[in-house]
Parts: structure tokens; C-alpha cells; sequence
């Protein structure tokens, strides 16, 4: 198995945007514990989880392209292949 030049340098830019995410998540979970655990509220609980797991997927995305994981123009061309069914 080989693996590309800068192949490890990627993956560990990778772990590091999630752990970043995660460190994230935690912190404004913690923040926002009070609708989080809210009883008997479900929608309440519900709507305080869904905007938690998007700030959770913006924030992975913004550390991948602050670390430089992917690059804008990668990213567009991968989408750009997938659009066109290849």
C-alpha cells in the first residue's frame, strides 16, 4: 500500500479540524446546557440540536480551509465531476 506524497500531513490537518470542532461543540454545549436539558421541552430540545450540529458542521468545514485540508479549488472541482456524472 502506498500512500501519496503529503498523504499523513493532510490526515493529521484533518484529525485536528475535528478536534477542533469537537472542542467547539463541547464549549457551546456547555453554554446552551439549559435548553439542551430543558424538560419537558422537546421541540425546544430538539431546535437547540439541530443549531448545535450545524455550527458543529460550519466550524469542521472552517477548520478544514483554515488548515488548508482541502483547497476552494478542490473542493469545486470535486462537485464539478459529480455534477456531470462522472
Amino acid at each position: 500500500l502506498e500512500m501519496s506524497p503529503g498523504f499523513s500531513g493532510r490526515m493529521a490537518r484533518m484529525l485536528l479540524s475535528a478536534v477542533l470542532m469537537g472542542a467547539a461543540v463541547w464549549g457551546l454545549a456547555r453554554l446552551g446546557s439549559t435548553w439542551i436539558l430543558a424538560d419537558g421541552q422537546f421541540f425546544l430540545r430538539m431546535i437547540a440540536l439541530t443549531i448545535l450540529v450545524a455550527i458543529g458542521v460550519v466550524a469542521y468545514f472552517a477548520f478544514v480551509f483554515a488548515l488548508r485540508v482541502f483547497s476552494v479549488s478542490e473542493v469545486k472541482n470535486v462537485l464539478r465531476r459529480k455534477g456531470t456524472g462522472t
